[in-house]
């Protein structure tokens, strides 16, 4: 079922927030609940070991990086990491 979802019905999802993340910045603007709604299941998917692919959905993956780098999320998942044990 997961090799499923990864392979067939994931990447035409990656295939549309590609195509509608900003190049720079985040959706409106500033950062906002909607950016953390896009990024948080892909910070999740992390824990398990999924990551998107950066070659094949450059924007996407630069969106992602910009949301857990923003200086409110990083110190979130970084406390979320100690809680889980993986630090």
């Amino acid at each position: 079922a997961v090799a499923i979802i990864l392979d067939k019905k994931l990447p035409p999802v990656l295939d549309y927030l590609e195509s509608q993340v900003p190049a720079e910045g985040f959706l409106f603007g500033s950062l906002g609940v909607a950016d953390l709604a896009l990024v948080v299941p892909f910070v999740n998917a992390g824990y398990a070991g999924y990551e998107v692919d950066s070659e094949q959905w450059p924007k996407f993956a630069a969106f992602i990086a910009r949301v857990k780098g923003h200086e409110i999320v990083t110190p979130l998942l970084e406390a979320e990491a100690k809680m889980l044990g993986l630090t």
